[in-house]
Parts: structure tokens; C-alpha cells; sequence
């Protein structure tokens, strides 16, 4: 199972930043030369970031006041009944 960690480099040994649960074994490595968010780590965007939560509340409501519900209904169903029906015989 891959796992990410942070690792210092000095005199020219990796040591790791954080505890390891590793069994005694060879291992490959890849190297990155800055922190690579990988998007399906739920983390890697910490929800109580205030960068986040400032871009979550600004964003509530944008999109109140620009269009009718109502309308968008029934212009959905009038598209859906005009393209349903098959074309006329001559």
C-alpha cells in the first residue's frame, strides 16, 4: 500500500519526519521536489483551513436571484417534447 512521507535530506541520508510501521526490507522511493498534493487524499485540503472556509462562505447564495426554477422547468420539458417526436412524413 503506497504511502506519502515527509523525509529530510542531509548529508546525504533520508532520514523520515514522521514514525515508520515498516518491516525490516528493501523499498523503493520516489522522490518529488516539492509536496505533490495527490487529489485523492481527503486531507491534503484541510476543512477548517481559513483560506477554505472564507472561499466556502463567499461563494454562498452566488447563484440566488439569477434565474427562475420555475422556468427553467418548464423550458426543460418544452426542449424535451420538441426533440421527442419523431419528424413528419412528406
Amino acid at each position: 500500500m503506497p504511502k506519502t512521507v515527509k523525509v529530510k535530506f542531509a548529508n546525504g541520508v533520508l532520514t523520515p519526519l514522521e514514525p515508520l510501521d515498516l518491516a525490516d526490507a528493501e523499498y523503493r522511493v520516489i522522490l518529488a521536489d516539492a509536496p505533490v498534493a495527490d487529489p485523492l487524499d481527503a486531507t491534503a485540503v484541510a476543512p477548517e483551513s481559513p483560506a477554505v472556509e472564507a472561499a466556502f462562505q463567499s461563494s454562498l447564495g452566488a447563484w440566488r436571484g439569477t434565474h427562475d426554477p420555475e422556468e427553467l422547468i418548464r423550458q426543460l420539458y418544452a426542449d424535451r417534447l420538441a426533440h421527442s417526436r419523431p419528424e413528419p412524413r412528406l
